[in-house]
């Protein structure tokens, strides 16, 4: 979730790193991942990312074929279960 405008830690467990989470906030090994580049789009307007956020991560499942959902969104975050 977020916690005073950043993402809250990913969980910290010796059995499972992470738990399936990654975050682009945390910069343990094995839960940080990357911040995707939105430098090439039209706008840097969040809202306008989001909407292309979205689909591309459907895509991307899609082709993987697994199933994604969105369990919560709110501005510039979003929980999704793949």
């Amino acid at each position: 979730g977020v916690w005073d405008g950043i993402l809250a830690d990913c969980p910290h467990t010796n059995t499972f790193v992470g738990a399936g989470c990654v975050s682009s906030q945390d910069d343990t090994p094995g839960i940080f991942a990357e911040p995707w580049d939105y430098s090439e789009i039209f706008s840097l307007d969040y809202a306008d990312q989001m909407r292309l956020l979205r689909p591309a991560v459907q895509q991307v499942c899609a082709r993987r074929g697994d199933k994604v959902e969105i369990l919560f969104e709110k501005d510039r975050y979003i929980r999704m279960l793949i």
